[in-house]
C-alpha cells in the first residue's frame, strides 16, 4: 500500500472500516471553503554577483506591522464542534490580523534615521545604530525597553549563528539590524566604559552577522559607524566586507587610517596590495619591508602580490595553477585571486565559514561546479539568498546521461551529505519533465534526498517553481501530502490550502487516500494558520491521533508531544484526556538538549512584561544552533507562548513548521 507520502509501506491499521465510513459520509457534507494567507516569494528577487552593501532586505509584508501600538492579543471565537471525522473548512474570521494579534513594540515613537528616539538623547548611542526600521521588518526602535544595557550586552554574543531554522536565523537578523534605544547606563559608569559598553554591543551585532555569512546586512551595518570608532577589530570587520563586496578602495582606505597606528600584518599586507594596484610601488615595497620585520611569513600572498598586474587592471585571460590549494581563504586572498583573474582552488569550500562560502558562490572567477557547492553549502545555512543557489544550479551543464544517473542514484540508495550531492542536476531535470506525474514523482525525489542531507527547507524553496507547476488535480492525490507540504515551507499556502481543499473534497467522495493525505496535512495546515482561517475543534486532534496507528507506539507518542505542545503555545485547547493518552513510554527524552532554568524563568518574565529584544534574545539563545533536532516540545511550547505574547506569532509559526517538518509531519 502506499501512503500519503508515496511510501510503500505496512497497511494503516487506523482506518477500520467502520471509521472510515462514518468518515466519510461526514465529510462529504462538509463546506471548503478556500483561506486566505499572505503568501511570500520564497526565492527573493535576484541580486547582483557581488552583493552591494547599500541594499536593505526587506522582510515580507506579513512580518511588519501598521502601527506601534500594543494591542492584547485576540482569542478566536468559539464555535460548535463540528463531526468528529475530517479537519474542518477554513472558516474567514471578523478580524484583520493586525487587529487579531499585538505588535512588538509599545506605543509608537519618533526616530531619526540611526534609529534613537527623538529628544531622549543628546548623543547617538552607537550601540543603538541599525538598518531596519519597523516598516523594513525590524523589531521597533522600543524593542529594549525595560531590560538593562548589562543583560543586553552579555546575552547578544550568546545569539547562536547559522541556525538550522530559517525561521531562526530570519529572528536573528532582524534583532541584530533593529536600529533601537539602548538604555542608558548606572549613573556610576564613566564616559570610557560607557564608549567600550557601546562598542562591545555593536561588535557582538557584527560578529554574529559576519559567522552567519551574512555579507550584505553586516557590510550596510559598518557603513553607519562613524570612523571616530576607534576599534581595530570593528575595523578590520569593515575591511573585509569592503573586500568580499568588491569595493576594494574602500578596504584600503581603512588600511591607510589602520596602518598609521599599529603594526599589524594584517594592514601592511592590504597596505602592500592597495599601493601596488595604485603602481605605488615605493609606498608597496615599504609595507613589505614592515612586514618582513615584524617576522610574519605568509607564502600564499607573497605568490599573489608577486602576480599582481603593474597597472592594477585586472587581465582578460583566467590563470589557473599558481595557487592550486586554498581551503577557506581568507578575504583578502579572494580579492587578490579576483584581481589577478585566477581561478579559485576547488578545496576553497572545505572548512569555509558562511560568510567565504556566500562570496565564491557569486564569485566569477570560481568554475560553475564550485560555485553551486558553494552557493548549495552557504544557503543551507542561510548565507545565500535561494535566488542566487537557482542561479548557481541552472549555470551548471550535465549531460542526459548524468542527470539520469543522479536520480537513480538518488531512489536507490541513501545519499550522504559528504558525497557529491545530486541536486542542481535533479533540479535542471525536474525543470525539463513536463509530464505531472512524472515531475511530481521527480520532485518526490528531490525532497527526499534533501531531507537526507538536512536542507529540506532549502531546496522546497529552490524548487518551488515547478511545484507550483503542478496542476491541483485528484490524479495526482497521492503527492498531494508531499506537495502541500514543500509548499508550506517554502512560503506560499494559498497554493498548499488549494491542495489541502482539494484533497477534502475527494474524501467526500470515498477516496481513502484523499482521507490519509487530509489526515497528513491537518497538522500542517493548522500550525502555519497565521490568521487563524482554520476553525479549530478538539474532535480533530482525536482522529489525527487515530490515524497516527501506522506508525510505532513510540513515534506517536513522540509526535503528538511535539504537536500537543506546539497547539498548546499557541492557544489552541488541548484537554487532559488528550494529554493523559501521552503517559506512555517514552515519558523522558535524552536526545534532546535543556535550556538553563533562569532562562527560561526569564524567557517568561520578559514576554509577560513585554521586553521584546531580550525576549527574541533568549527564545534564539534557548533554541540553539540545531533545533531541528534538539528543541524539546516543552521548550519549543514555550518559545512559541514568549513570541506569541510580544506579538511574534508569524514567527513563532514559521518555527514550529521547520521543526515539525522535520521531525516526520
Amino acid at each position: 500500500m502506499i501512503n500519503s507520502r508515496g511510501d510503500t509501506g505496512k497497511p494503516a491499521r487506523a482506518f477500520s472500516a467502520r471509521w472510515t465510513v462514518h468518515g466519510l459520509i461526514a465529510a462529504a457534507i462538509m463546506v471548503s471553503v478556500p483561506a486566505a494567507s499572505n503568501a511570500q516569494d520564497a526565492t527573493g528577487g535576484p541580486r547582483d554577483i557581488v552583493p552591494s552593501p547599500s541594499t536593505a532586505t526587506t522582510p515580507p509584508a506579513s512580518q511588519a506591522t501598521p502601527s506601534d501600538q500594543t494591542q492584547p492579543a485576540a482569542q478566536p471565537a468559539p464555535s460548535p464542534a463540528p463531526q468528529p471525522n475530517l479537519p474542518p473548512a477554513p472558516q474567514p474570521t471578523p478580524n484583520s490580523p493586525a487587529q487579531a494579534r499585538p505588535t512588538p513594540d509599545s506605543a509608537a515613537q519618533g526616530t531619526n534615521s540611526q534609529g534613537v528616539q527623538v529628544g531622549q538623547l543628546s548623543q547617538v548611542d552607537v550601540a543603538s545604530i541599525g538598518t531596519l526600521s519597523r516598516a523594513q521588518g525590524g523589531l521597533g526602535v522600543n524593542m529594549w525597553s525595560g531590560t538593562s544595557r548589562a543583560l543586553i550586552q552579555e546575552l547578544l554574543p550568546h545569539v547562536p549563528t547559522s541556525s538550522t531554522s530559517a525561521a531562526a536565523r530570519d529572528l536573528t537578523r532582524r534583532l541584530l539590524l533593529t536600529a533601537a534605544s539602548i538604555p542608558s547606563p548606572a549613573q556610576t559608569m564613566t564616559p570610557a566604559a560607557l564608549e567600550k559598553s557601546s562598542v562591545a554591543i555593536l561588535k557582538a551585532r557584527v560578529d554574529n552577522l559576519l559567522s552567519a555569512g551574512q555579507l550584505a546586512s553586516a557590510a550596510d551595518l559598518l557603513s553607519r559607524i562613524s570612523s571616530q570608532v576607534q576599534d581595530d577589530s570593528l575595523a578590520r570587520e569593515r575591511a573585509d566586507t569592503a573586500l568580499l563586496t568588491g569595493h576594494l578602495q574602500r578596504a584600503c582606505s581603512q588600511a591607510r587610517d589602520a596602518a598609521r597606528s599599529a603594526n599589524n600584518p594584517y594592514w601592511l599586507k592590504l597596505l602592500a596590495y592597495c599601493r601596488a594596484i595604485s603602481g605605488d610601488s615605493g609606498g608597496a615595497g615599504l609595507a613589505l619591508d614592515l612586514l618582513h620585520d615584524s617576522g610574519e611569513s605568509d607564502p600564499v600572498f607573497q605568490k599573489l602580490y608577486d602576480a599582481l598586474p603593474p597597472n592594477g587592471k585586472t587581465p582578460d585571460k583566467r590563470r589557473s595553477g599558481l595557487i592550486k590549494s586554498l581551503p577557506n581563504p581568507a578575504p583578502l586572498y579572494l580579492s587578490m585571486l579576483a584581481t589577478i583573474n585566477h581561478t579559485i582552488p576547488s578545496n576553497a569550500i572545505d572548512h569555509a565559514s558562511p560568510l567565504v562560502l556566500s562570496a565564491i558562490a557569486t564569485a566569477p572567477n570560481a568554475s560553475p561546479r564550485l560555485r553551486a557547492q558553494a552557493a548549495e553549502m552557504a544557503a543551507a545555512m542561510g548565507a545565500l539568498p535561494v535566488s542566487d543557489l537557482i542561479k548557481a544550479y541552472s549555470a551548471e551543464t550535465f549531460s542526459d546521461k548524468q542527470k539520469s544517473a543522479a536520480k537513480a542514484k538518488a531512489e536507490n540508495r541513501a545519499t550522504d551529505q559528504a558525497e557529491a550531492r545530486p541536486l542542481a542536476m535533479l533540479y535542471q531535470l525536474t525543470l525539463s519533465e513536463s509530464d505531472p506525474r512524472e515531475r511530481a514523482d521527480l520532485l518526490r525525489t528531490v525532497w527526499n534526498v534533501a531531507r537526507k542531507v538536512g536542507a529540506y527547507e532549502m531546496i522546497a524553496k529552490a524548487n518551488l517553481a515547478a511545484t507550483k507547476s503542478l496542476p491541483v488535480s485528484a490524479d495526482l492525490i497521492g503527492y498531494s501530502a508531499d506537495i502541500a507540504r514543500a509548499l508550506l515551507v517554502a512560503g506560499d499556502r494559498d497554493q498548499a490550502l488549494a491542495w489541502y481543499n482539494m484533497a477534502r473534497s475527494a474524501a467526500a467522495n470515498q477516496n481513502i487516500a484523499a482521507v490519509r493525505a487530509v489526515l497528513d496535512m491537518w497538522p500542517l495546515v493548522q500550525l502555519s494558520d497565521v490568521n487563524r482561517t482554520q476553525t479549530w475543534s478538539p474532535d480533530v486532534v482525536n482522529l489525527w491521533w487515530r490515524s497516527q496507528q501506522v506508525v510505532s507506539a513510540e513515534e506517536k507518542v513522540s509526535k503528538a508531544n511535539l504537536l500537543f505542545s506546539a497547539l498548546d503555545g499557541l492557544d489552541y485547547s488541548i484537554s487532559d484526556k488528550q494529554w493523559r493518552r501521552l503517559l506512555a513510554p517514552p515519558l523522558t527524552a535524552e536526545n534532546f538538549k535543556t535550556a538553563s532554568p533562569a532562562l527560561i524563568r526569564d524567557l517568561a518574565s520578559a514576554s509577560k512584561a513585554h521586553r521584546v529584544g531580550e525576549t527574541v534574545t533568549l527564545a534564539l539563545i534557548a533554541l540553539g544552533k540545531d533545533p531541528l533536532k534538539s528543541a524539546s516540545p516543552a521548550l519549543l511550547g514555550r518559545i512559541a507562548q514568549a513570541l506569541k505574547a510580544v506579538g511574534l506569532e508569524d514567527q513563532a509559526r514559521a518555527l514550529i513548521l521547520e521543526i515539525a517538518v522535520a521531525r516526520g509531519f
